[in-house]
């Protein structure tokens, strides 16, 4: 293949190959590190992305918050806030809406697109849906629902991040970032509820098992947060959830979460003292005066103090709802302890009249106190509980705000490596074909300046042989390689085969000059050059013995 083509042909070949082949595998990783750099720029413009939207979900769970407590107390509260929480709502969406004209989110995060577009799309109707939380024409549980659509759309958008994420840290820190954006749109939701609930007197159908699950669900959140949160991020977490407003929502949610058992006691109560239970015990023992209803009326008196100590030894509970419980205790207290009079004047055969004037109970007391805590199991104002859990849910805004910070901060220096890796990659391939080509120059070079003095001597050798000049040129090549060898081995031989020629030459003049005299007659003549060509040496020694011949006869 290569017979007809130069050695220098032949080598440039050669070195444009390994050139070209390293220039394709060194492009893959160039093209892989300009890849991985501008996902990083997209992860860049998402995260910015994200906190836009994360500010808007902010103002969007404190308008269903307070939209829910308005429509809780139909309309008797949080008409203000509803006011001015709206303005700082409509700020956000313009701030986000202005935002994603600026990028071409279908191209930088094409899953996140969908459900960003769709809760834009959502937002659409929010005009439509404050004009009916105005007018009360909305039922609490779909206003939730709508804000709630929403919000569950635009975070689901943020987990979404990581699907572009090249590098195993910020892949953790955007799961520890959803996560907590999760947790915190619970605490949202669980905001709303509690507003409604406290601005009602009570839990709507359903509110309670939702307000349950609501807490469960941002346990779980707050605990995949921290499962994937740095240890800077769980510090800054612990220090905030130190805040006396977080200790507060505790306190009112464990409230809102007994209302449950005290509802039960109570119902019990009720169920113990009405009809059939300790007061028509009571009466029937007045009347009848038979054993059976003393007995019932002991077992009844027990059951009901069983019950307001259960009720007391519940973690959450007033004074107030204390005082009442001490109420209800008081006025069964003297039926019971004016039992034993009765039994006596029973015994004694006195009349109903005068039975009823031995225990004379104003019961109406404990029913008061049963009816008021059946009305409402809450001691905390619905706007109280808005306003400290709003302040727990800007301290989480802060934790929000930190984890994108940390994110930011993290693809910057992810960024930053991989233009730095994408610059030392293209650095190196240019310089290390740059090398290649001087080398390739410096050793094509050095093998033809090699050739051409090789040429060059020879030349100058067979120039030599052919008699067309006296001189002759060794060939001057130095170093090691084959060709400075090869030139050695030619110039020894050089030497060896002038030294030969000069001898020949030597015994051929000297044989022409004895000719010569033979001519004129000297007869008596010798040979005595000598040369290393054995032919002219037996031709010199048989030249010698026809003169010696001659000379002889």
């Amino acid at each position: 293949m290569f017979k007809k083509v130069s050695i220098k042909s032949q080598l440039i070949f050669f070195v444009v190959f390994v050139i070209v082949a390293f220039g394709v595998v060194s492009s893959r990783q160039i093209y892989q590190e300009y890849e991985k750099s501008k996902d990083f720029a997209y992860l860049e413009k998402t995260v910015i992305l994200s906190t836009k939207i994360s500010s808007l979900v902010h103002e969007l769970q404190k308008e269903r918050g307070a939209s829910a407590g308005y429509l809780g107390s139909k309309g008797k509260k949080f008409k203000d806030t509803l006011k001015k929480q709206r303005v700082l709502t409509d700020k956000k969406l313009t701030q986000l809406t202005s935002y994603l004209s600026k990028i071409d989110l279908a191209k930088i995060n094409p899953l996140m697109n969908k459900p960003v577009q769709d809760a834009m799309g959502k937002l659409k109707q929010l005009n439509d849906i404050r004009s009916k939380i105005d007018t009360l024409s909305i039922k609490t549980a779909k206003a939730i629902a709508y804000y709630s659509y929403i919000n569950a759309k635009l975070l689901n958008s943020i987990s979404l991040i990581a699907a572009k994420s090249r590098s195993p840290k910020i892949t953790r820190e955007v799961f520890a970032y959803t996560n907590f954006l999760l947790a915190k749109e619970r605490a949202g939701i669980e905001r709303a509820v509690g507003a409604n609930t406290l601005a009602r007197g009570s839990f709507a159908y359903g509110m309670y098992v939702k307000f349950n699950n609501l807490i469960a669900a941002q346990k779980s959140y707050i605990e995949s947060f921290l499962r994937y949160a740095s240890p800077e991020a769980k510090r800054y977490y612990r220090q905030l959830m130190q805040a006396k407003c977080v200790q507060e929502v505790n306190r009112i949610r464990g409230t809102l979460l007994e209302s449950y058992k005290k509802k039960l006691i109570i119902s019990q109560l009720k169920e113990i003292v009405g009809y059939g239970g300790f007061i028509h015990n009571f009466k029937n023992y007045v009347i009848r005066g038979k054993k059976r209803y003393s007995n019932k009326i002991v077992k009844k008196y027990n059951e009901i103090i069983k019950l307001i100590n259960k009720y007391k030894s519940l973690k959450y509970v007033s004074k107030r709802e204390k005082k009442l419980l001490d109420t209800i205790k008081s006025v069964f207290y003297k039926y019971e302890s004016g039992l034993p009079a009765v039994v006596s004047a029973n015994d004694n055969g006195l009349s109903v009249k005068e039975l009823d004037q031995i225990v004379k109970v104003d019961d109406t007391p404990a029913i008061n106190a049963l009816n008021e805590l059946s009305n409402s199991f809450f001691t905390n104002d619905s706007i109280y509980w808005f306003k400290v859990m709003t302040q727990k849910i800007n301290l989480l805004k802060k934790m929000d705000d930190f984890l994108a910070k940390e994110l930011l901060k993290s693809i910057d220096t992810e960024k930053s490596d991989a233009r730095s890796s994408l610059i030392f990659s293209l650095a190196l391939t240019i310089g290390v074909i740059l090398l290649l080509l001087i080398i390739a120059k410096l050793i094509v070079g050095n093998i033809q300046t090699s050739l051409k003095k090789f040429e060059k001597g020879l030349l100058s050798f067979f120039g030599y042989l052919n008699k067309e000049h006296n001189n002759i040129e060794f060939i001057d090549i130095d170093g090691e390689n084959e060709i400075a060898v090869m030139a050695k081995v030619v110039n020894e031989n050089i030497k060896k085969t002038r030294l030969l020629l000069e001898e020949d030459t030597k015994l051929i003049e000297e044989v022409k000059n004895i000719a010569s005299k033979v001519r004129d007659g000297h007869i008596r003549q010798s040979i005595s050059s000598s040369t290393s060509n054995d032919e002219l040496n037996e031709l010199k020694n048989i030249f010698n013995d026809m003169l010696s011949n001659i000379a002889d006869k």
